[in-house]
């Protein structure tokens, strides 16, 4: 078999406005499921109402750091900390 020859391929004729169209076209999708759902979670899951209310005021009005400042400072410690054992979970210790 010989090389394949793609200088004639639709890929080879993409010029760079295309490839950053179509990055747009997939990238603009995530980010914006990704700050709807930051905005979700810090409604639903804030327990005090100034902290929620601060909260969805960075998410909402800087989305592209407030959202991802939700995820690593007040989401994923909380995820953690429900995840987290007790105590001591073993063969010599009976679940009440």
């Amino acid at each position: 078999m010989g090389k394949i020859d793609i200088t004639h391929s639709h890929l080879a004729m993409l010029g760079w406005p295309e490839i950053v169209g179509m990055l747009f076209l997939v990238l603009v999708p995530v980010c914006l499921a990704f700050w709807i759902w930051m905005i979700v979670d810090c409604a639903l899951y804030e327990k005090s109402t100034g902290a929620r209310v601060g909260w969805l005021l960075l998410i909402i009005l800087v989305a592209c750091i407030g959202a991802p400042l939700y995820l690593f400072i007040r989401k994923l410690p909380r995820r953690r900390e429900v995840t987290t054992p007790a105590g001591p979970r073993g063969p010599d210790c009976p679940l009440i």
